[in-house]
């Protein structure tokens, strides 16, 4: 076929937990079920992000305000492997 849209497992990580945040998909919740879902896919993937709480918590505001696109988010997890 051709290139993948996401070279690796952690851009595929970063799309989906940015994709749960931007577009909505619970009525609440939002944020919470996109970091959760980050911090598992990146456990069972064997990666080991130093992300503390506050980490989490930035991430899913920058997401959710605008301030922090899934590329940034990219970057950010792999500062902290």
């Amino acid at each position: 076929m051709g290139k993948e849209l996401y070279p690796s497992n952690i851009h595929k990580i970063a799309r989906t937990a940015y994709g749960i945040i931007k577009n909505h998909p619970f009525l609440d919740g939002n944020k919470r079920t996109a970091t959760y879902v980050m911090l598992i896919l990146l456990k069972l993937n064997g990666i080991d992000a130093k992300l503390s709480q506050e980490d989490v918590v930035y991430v899913g505001e920058a997401i959710a305000n605008g301030t922090m696109t899934d590329r940034e988010l990219v970057a950010y997890i792999l500062a902290r492997c």
